[in-house]
């Protein structure tokens, strides 16, 4: 019998071409998820409950909502066609693991919390802030799930996801709401929800107090 040696190139190549290669299971082919991003594309919010402010709904529907692909999204969501609608699930902010939506190239499913590459991310608002008296509000909700592919993402397999989605309200009065805005993205596998601004080490900020000392100095000099 006679045995042919592969060279490590050849060695190489082969493992690069075996990992594009969907693998097959019971003869059903499981392909790679996809990783990357995209904005989604709001048209409008209508808020339930409360007030008719921002800050006091208890849920909110989407009047329209379609993926904002093309040049705006990373290389595996560019494959969606822009303006691919998407219909949307009330968004109840007692109940964000209640969250869905649907399109016809791919399905999110919020989920209360999941583990992810061993972190445990959970759906919840991570930011509020303004007030009525102020005039502006603003809210920002993230959404941890399951995306499921479909249509020209189909050849994909599921994975986990997220969804960040930023309103803004303003020129509230006392007497009527003002206008909303809403921006939301899209990740999967699932970004790492939003948090608030880094904290200086203690590095700098002994630089900084180093820093206000010497200019106090020079002021009391030059007086």
């Amino acid at each position: 019998m006679k045995f042919t040696l592969l060279s490590s190139a050849s060695i190489i190549a082969l493992g690069g071409a075996l990992a594009v290669v969907p693998a097959l299971v019971g003869g059903q082919a499981y392909a790679v998820p996809i990783s990357g991003s995209a904005p989604l594309q709001i048209g409008g919010i209508i808020p339930v409950g409360g007030t008719g402010d921002l800050l006091s709904a208890t849920s909110f529907n989407f009047t329209s909502t379609t993926w904002h692909a093309g040049t705006h999204a990373t290389p595996f969501f560019t494959l969606i066609p822009q303006g691919t609608a998407i219909a949307d699930s009330t968004l109840t902010l007692s109940s964000l693991g209640s969250y869905t939506f649907t399109s016809a190239d791919g399905n999110f499913t919020a989920a209360p919390s999941m583990v992810v590459s061993g972190n445990t991310f959970t759906s919840k608002v991570v930011a509020s802030s303004g007030s009525i008296a102020a005039g502006t509000e603003s809210l920002s909700i993230y959404l941890v799930g399951n995306f499921v592919p479909a249509g020209t993402l189909s050849g994909f397999s599921s994975d986990n996801a997220s969804e960040t989605i930023s309103f803004t309200e303003t020129g509230i009065t006392s007497t009527s709401p003002g206008s909303f805005s809403v921006s939301a993205t899209f990740a999967s596998p699932a970004a790492a929800p939003p948090g608030p601004p880094p904290v200086p080490e203690p590095a700098s900020m002994a630089l900084l107090g180093a820093g206000l000392v010497g200019l106090g100095a020079i002021r009391r000099r030059r007086a």
